[in-house]
C-alpha cells in the first residue's frame, strides 16, 4: 500500500515517459470556422503533429481509482494508463489548457484555459464531454486549481503581480477571497488537505528577478475554520508544488538538491523527512 502511494505522489512532480500516437492540433478548415469565436478568433493555418514518449513540464494527476493519468502537454489535455502504454487526446484546438485535476468521485476534471480569450477555471464532465467555464475573467490570470475532497468547493489562484486564493461552489459565482495580506503575496499550487480544513499553497513574496537568490516559493497553508495562514517549510532550496496523500498522512513537495530539483516526504504525523527522489 506504501508503495502504491509513494508511487502515485512521484508520478505528480515527476516527468515520465508516454507513448502517444501523432494527433492533429487542427482539423479540416470548415471545423476550425465552426470553433473559432469572438473572444478567440484565432484561427490555425497549419497541421503540426507529432511523435513522442517523453514529456517536459507536465502537470500531471492521478484518477481517484489509481488506474489512469492525465496530465497536460503543449497546451492540450491526455490521458494515459498509469501502468503506461498510448495516450489518449482529451482535449484539443487553439486553446491552451492545463493544469487538470481529477475530482474526487473521478466522474470530472478542473483545468486551466484560455478558450474564453483569457485564462479561467473549467470542469469538463469526462462522460458527456460537457464543458462549463466557472469564472468569467477578462483580465485576470488562473494559474491552477483543486478540489475539495467533497468535490463541492474549488480552489483556484487568481491575479498578475499580486496572486490571491478564491474558494468558488463548483455551480458558480463570485468566489470568496480567502487571503488579502500582504499585498505583495503570491500564492500558487493550491491543494486540499485530506480533510478539507487546511488549503496548502507554494508562497513568496515580492516579484520574480534574473539571478535570484534562493530560497524563493515557500510552503504555507490556510486554515478554513479559523482564516488563519502558517509557513510550514523552511529551505533553502525553496518548497514547492505541494501534494497530499489521500489518507492524509503524507506530503511531498519540490525543492533544489544542489543543481537539481528533488521530491521531499513527510510524515504528517510525526513531522519527519526524507528525500523521496
Amino acid at each position: 500500500m506504501k508503495t502504491k502511494l509513494l508511487t502515485r505522489l512521484f508520478l505528480v512532480f515527476s516527468l515520465f515517459a508516454v507513448t502517444m500516437v501523432a494527433q492533429e492540433k487542427k482539423a479540416t478548415k470548415k471545423e476550425t470556422k465552426k470553433k473559432a469565436t469572438k473572444s478567440l478568433p484565432l484561427e490555425p493555418e497549419r497541421k503540426i503533429s507529432f511523435n513522442t514518449n517523453q514529456g517536459t513540464w507536465l502537470s500531471v494527476d492521478v484518477h481517484p481509482d489509481g488506474k489512469t493519468i492525465i496530465f497536460d502537454m503543449m497546451g492540450d489535455l491526455y490521458t494515459i494508463p498509469i501502468t503506461g502504454g498510448k495516450a489518449t487526446q482529451v482535449t484539443k484546438g487553439m486553446a491552451y489548457e492545463v493544469h487538470p485535476r481529477y475530482s474526487p468521485d473521478g466522474k470530472s476534471i478542473v483545468y486551466i484555459s484560455d478558450k474564453s480569450g483569457s485564462d479561467n477555471i473549467w470542469i469538463r464532465d469526462l462522460k458527456t464531454k460537457e464543458e462549463t467555464q466557472l469564472t468569467k475573467s477578462k483580465n485576470q490570470k488562473y494559474t491552477s486549481a483543486d478540489w475539495s475532497p467533497d468535490g463541492e468547493y474549488i480552489v483556484g489562484v487568481r491575479g498578475r503581480r499580486n496572486i490571491k486564493p478564491y474558494l468558488y461552489h463548483k455551480s458558480g459565482g463570485a468566489g470568496a477571497k480567502l487571503i488579502s495580506s500582504p499585498n505583495n503575496l503570491k500564492t500558487i499550487d493550491p491543494a486540499f488537505s485530506a480533510d478539507g480544513n487546511l488549503i496548502y499553497f507554494s508562497a513568496r513574496t515580492n516579484a520574480w528577478n534574473y539571478n535570484a537568490q534562493l530560497p524563493q516559493y515557500q510552503l504555507m497553508t490556510f486554515n478554513r475554520t479559523d482564516g488563519s495562514t502558517e509557513r510550514i517549510a523552511n529551505r533553502y532550496g525553496s518548497s514547492f508544488t505541494p501534494t497530499l496523500s489521500p489518507d492524509g498522512n503524507w506530503l511531498v513537495y519540490g525543492s533544489r538538491f544542489e543543481d537539481k530539483t528533488g521530491l521531499v516526504l513527510r510524515n504528517l504525523k510525526t513531522g519527519k523527512e526524507r528525500w523521496l527522489a
